[in-house]
């Protein structure tokens, strides 16, 4: 297939690949490669932003959005900077490699120092809930509506770029739906976005991950916490 190039002395080579990787010259100094991704079920912004190891914000920027929320099969350009004179490259494929999994994910973003320290200390009064705790799903009416209700064991994120932020991940509601998260040791609640499905790590009590701003919110400093998760049932 021969290559268009437009007056403005950009070259693109075409390609009908799902994720494939293209090549702009500029100026025939600087070379910009992008990598299209497609948002698979479970992804959010931030879990595709560590994949490629690049920043929401650059994400956004790069694709016109204006907010964190993505759909799967949504295609997104992920772009590659280099100096680099790369015109005699131009016929050769750009490969795009992706960790398999969130534990994937979780490990490289160790390598790069965007994680943060967790403490594993637990009150004995936090602990005294979480030994008789079981999870458990169950619906209630409340009202007019109709909400779900889950109890079970609430870990803390350690990604540095959430610790601010009023966000969890979890598997029961949709990415982008609010949810209300209750510790049961105080009764303090806080409303929380999901921003993605649970590690594949996680042991079979934790039901969701918070954040260090969600865990304030809470009135704890434990590292664990007994919660209800609670939401409008679809």
């Amino acid at each position: 297939i021969p290559y268009s190039k437009s007056k403005s002395n950009k070259v693109e080579k075409p390609s009908d690949t799902k994720n494939t990787a293209k090549i702009e010259v500029i100026k025939e100094e600087k070379a910009v490669v992008y990598k299209t991704h497609t948002v698979e079920s479970g992804q959010g912004l931030y879990s595709i932003a560590k994949m490629y190891q690049v920043s929401v914000d650059q994400i956004k920027e790069w694709n016109a959005m204006k907010t964190n929320a993505v759909k799967t099969g949504q295609v997104l350009k992920i772009v590659v900077t280099t100096s680099k004179p790369i015109a005699n490259d131009l016929d050769k494929d750009l490969p795009v490699t992706k960790p398999k999994d969130v534990t994937d994910v979780l490990e490289t973003t160790k390598k790069v120092n965007t994680t943060r320290p967790i403490s594993d200390k637990v009150s004995p009064q936090t602990q005294k809930f979480l030994d008789t705790l079981k999870v458990k799903t169950y619906r209630k009416q409340d009202g007019p509506t109709l909400k779900s209700f889950h109890l079970g064991t609430a870990k803390i994120t350690n990604e540095i770029e959430l610790t601010e932020k009023f966000e969890a991940y979890y598997n029961q509601a949709e990415i982008g739906q609010f949810i209300n998260v209750r510790n049961l040791v105080n009764d303090e609640k806080v409303f929380l976005k999901v921003i993605g499905k649970l590690p594949a790590n996680v042991d079979s009590q934790t039901i969701i991950v918070i954040t260090p701003k969600a865990l304030e919110r809470l009135q704890s400093t434990d590292a664990k916490l007994a919660v209800e998760v609670s939401y409008i049932a679809p």
